[in-house]
């Protein structure tokens, strides 16, 4: 093997690596490894068991170590999988919890001596049936390739923990199985030999745009453009370029330069789109396009100056066979507001009509790039098992699960960025570039280099009925606190763009209703405003965000969802829309008037009680009529901003929803406010509590009807009468 100083800042190959597997020679297995081979005649529920069990030593596993010396491939890749994950993440003793300091559970037992004997059992293969691949509800013995037995291999586990529970003076077991699970990835010879395209297990090749792999990815294209309804583009819409985009140009003459779209046919022209991470554009941006060098950049862009990513996207457009490659930083004019804002309109076009997106989702920053592979780093060894001398080739799934979508996509860092979830969600179909494993999906399929069995579907991708079908106005509204409670926990590294950036999933869907229905400025559509307003904070520390109004969403960066639980009783009798809540956004005055039931509160106070049933609405509401408890709360806040240590409380409750919790929002009135019936949301409350059905019924009845006397301002008007306000 050539060496040169790159070996200097490159980790050390394993024994056994990924990059050889293919080509060494299969290990044997020892006698107590002999019967964990994944007997397909045995698969049960997607699971073949084994009776795989032995029992070892901490910390160095002696037995595991003596065999894996005397050559047995099972007991080497269990050994080093054991002491890599060994306490990364804790044990659990199901129906406990997890083995942690700060377990009251555990307090006792962390500090008892322990002999060091650990179990390692339950070792079963991960069975995946093709008719949960694709439908084709084939039996064991219709595969195309019989010894496949109607399904793929694709996963081994194992659990292991300490032999002896700690027990009690008088024999007594005072705790169940401790235990934790290990995960692995196989490559079954059998499905790696399938004759069958959909059905044959590939392992990842050693170079990322290979031919086998650019053949793969140009294909994935082709199908899903041929098969996919789903994702093809409504034949009604006009074609769509983007402004800008870059000709990649070719590796030996023609240098990557911008172009302008304006004078050019969209027949025939198809582009590619760049997803990606800028990084730290402070210390180390990437190349933008701004007035001063545009000129230049028309003519001529020196690969020199491109950052990794984008030398990457440029490679992979040109193997793959796309002449035109769109990049945000380029593509637009950085220094441009108007430029900024006019292509901001169109972002959801530019990612719906890429013939792919491109996306560089291990590199975390512009100057990662995404083609670079390791192989040589991933522990995989290959053995020999069964009776019709078989391999396998396993490879260990660490905690953070590199080497599935799950961990390499939905888990990577490129998917908690604001941004990029619109560009993943609006694209047609994706390409991405993780470490050591191209990706790919669309609306139609999910697939890999590796070919193994996916069986569910991405959430994250915007939905595309056909022509002939219109989704009903909730479905879609729906769909959209769905995509905010995914997006709220995104991160941002300008706060003022958590505005901005969910507006082109907007304007995918404003498609479907009639101009003005979104307030861009809130984030929130007109028609479900009431269902909107009832937004509550899930997770992490709030922080409120200048100059949006309190009643959107977006006026906090936090982890926000909608809709706790419904209402417990159905009963028809009880019902108290009497007082219907109504809202509606006044342009001219950029205001949100409502009308509706309201109640003044009195105390609020934090509940005693810690039954998890409270761990949502920590907070008791007291007030209205007979000043008794009507409702539980909870503050956006979380009182972080001391509004429970106010001098006047002035807190009311407006009631919202008669189906669901939240079913109301708590308001707060402050007295250097202009007008008297301007209010600003400080948190939600519910009159409906888990279980139950009205806390306190008396408080709404008899309800009061609109039509039931003149509407009241809050100044001098009585507790449960219609009330005109403005919320801020």
């Amino acid at each position: 093997m050539e060496r040169t100083y790159r070996n200097l800042i490159n980790p050390l190959p394993a024994k056994y690596n990924l990059a050889n597997a293919s080509i060494t020679a299969p290990l044997q297995t020892c006698e107590a490894c002999s019967v964990a081979w994944p007997d397909r005649s045995k698969a049960k529920n997607n699971i073949i068991k084994t009776g795989y069990e032995r029992v070892d030593s901490y910390p160095d596993f002696p037995s595991l170590k003596t065999s894996s010396r005397n050559g047995c491939g099972l007991c080497w890749i269990i050994r080093k999988a054991l002491r890599s994950s060994w306490a990364v993440r804790p044990m659990e003793e199901w129906g406990v919890g997890p083995l942690e300091e700060d377990n009251d559970e555990f307090a006792d037992l962390l500090s008892e001596p322990w002999d060091g004997k650990v179990r390692i059992f339950n070792l079963s293969f991960g069975f995946v049936t093709f008719s949960d691949i694709d439908g084709t509800h084939a039996t064991k013995g219709e595969s195309a390739c019989s010894d496949q037995r109607g399904g793929m291999v694709t996963s081994m586990m194992f659990e292991f923990g300490p032999v002896t529970p700690k027990a009690a003076e008088d024999g007594s077991v005072l705790h169940g199985e401790i235990s934790q699970v290990l995960g692995f990835k196989v490559f079954d010879s059998v499905d790696i030999k399938s004759n069958v395209p959909n059905h044959q297990r590939m392992l990842p090749d050693q170079y990322t745009l290979s031919d086998r792999n650019i053949s793969m990815i140009q294909t994935w294209i082709e199908d899903c453009e041929s098969n996919h309804p789903s994702c093809r583009s409504f034949s009604s819409e006009p074609k769509f370029l983007p402004t800008r985009l870059i000709n990649v140009g070719t590796r030996d003459k023609v240098p990557p330069h911008l172009v302008e779209t304006k004078d050019m046919s969209t027949d025939g022209i198809t582009y590619a789109a760049l997803s990606h991470m800028w990084g730290d554009v402070l210390t180390a941006p990437p190349l933008q396009a701004m007035q001063y060098n545009y000129r230049q950049l028309m003519e001529y862009i020196s690969p020199r100056r491109l950052p990794r990513n984008f030398l990457d996207a440029v490679e992979t457009c040109r193997c793959i066979g796309i002449q035109y490659l769109w990049i945000d930083s380029l593509c637009i004019l950085q220094d441009s507001t108007d430029d900024w804002m006019k292509e901001a309109q169109t972002m959801h076009l530019v990612y719906k009509y890429a013939k792919v997106t491109i996306v560089a989702t291990s590199a975390t920053s512009s100057h990662d790039g995404f083609l670079s592979r390791r192989l040589s780093a991933v522990p995989a060894v290959k053995i020999r098992y069964g009776p019709a001398e078989q391999t396998l080739v396993i490879t260990p799934i660490d905690d953070h699960e590199n080497g599935l979508r799950r961990g390499d996509i939905d888990g990577s860092k490129w998917n908690t960025r604001g941004w990029t979830m619109q560009e993943r969600a609006l694209s047609t179909r994706s390409i991405h570039f993780c470490n050591n494993k191209i990706y790919y999906e669309c609306r139609g399929r999910l697939l890999s280099e590796e070919n193994e069995a996916e069986t569910f579907q991405v959430s994250f991708l915007w939905p595309r009925p056909p022509e002939s079908v219109e989704y009903d106005d909730s479905v879609w509204y729906d769909r959209w606190t769905r995509a905010v409670i995914e997006y709220s926990k995104r991160r941002f590294t300008v706060q003022t763009d958590r505005v901005i950036a969910i507006k082109s999933i907007a304007n995918e869907m404003a498609a479907h209703f009639p101009p003005g229905s979104y307030l861009a400025g809130q984030a929130t559509w007109q028609g479900n405003i009431a269902n909107e307003l009832l937004w509550y904070v899930e997770a992490g520390i709030p922080r409120r965000l200048p100059d949006i109004p309190t009643w959107s969403w977006v006026s906090l960066d936090a982890h926000i969802s909608f809709v706790k639980g419904t209402r417990s009783s159905s009963d028809p009798e009880q019902h108290l829309s009497g007082v219907p809540f109504s809202a509606s956004y006044s342009f001219e005055r950029e205001r949100l008037c409502a009308t509706g039931f309201l109640v003044d509160i009195t105390r609020f106070e934090p509940v005693q009680d810690h039954h998890y049933t409270r761990a949502s609405f920590p907070y008791d509401v007291v007030g209205g009529n007979n000043n008794r408890l009507f409702a539980h709360g909870m503050l956006d806040m979380d009182n972080r901003d001391n509004i429970l240590g106010m001098e006047v409380l002035d807190l009311w409750y407006l009631h919202v929803s008669d189906e669901q919790r939240p079913s109301g929002l708590v308001l707060q009135r402050s007295p250097g406010f202009a007008v008297v019936n301007e209010f600003r949301r400080v948190g939600v409350a519910t009159v409906f509590p888990l279980g139950e059905d009205l806390l306190d019924s008396e408080q709404f009845s008899p309800p009061l009807h609109a039509n039931q006397g003149p509407r009241n301002t809050v100044a001098g008007g009585e507790v449960g009468a219609v009330h005109d306000l403005i919320l801020l």
